[in-house]
């Protein structure tokens, strides 16, 4: 994956940099916000993936985010990017 960026981007100039909340943009994104176990997601597997070239402005380029159990993330290749490359919340 490559030159992933949110579209606010191209709207204005002031919205270029990752200190703008009103830029964000993931790259791989595993989200979950499930009520309880029957929402939990499990056995999550991101590996050898390369994302390149991206614009994620707030946001993570790789992220585990939420209820999420069970997960390997590994030999993954994140680079030229604006902000936090690899990241496990929640």
């Amino acid at each position: 994956m490559s030159r992933i960026a949110d579209r606010a981007d191209s709207m204005a100039r002031s919205r270029r940099y990752c200190c703008d909340r009103s830029v964000g943009a993931y790259g791989i994104a595993v989200l979950s916000y499930g009520d309880g176990a029957a929402g939990t997601l499990q056995h999550v597997v991101i590996e050898g993936e390369t994302v390149e070239h991206t614009r994620t402005g707030q946001s993570e380029t790789v992220t585990v985010n939420g209820d999420v159990t069970d997960f390997l993330v590994a030999d993954n290749r994140v680079y030229d990017t604006d902000n936090i490359g690899i990241d496990n919340i929640g």
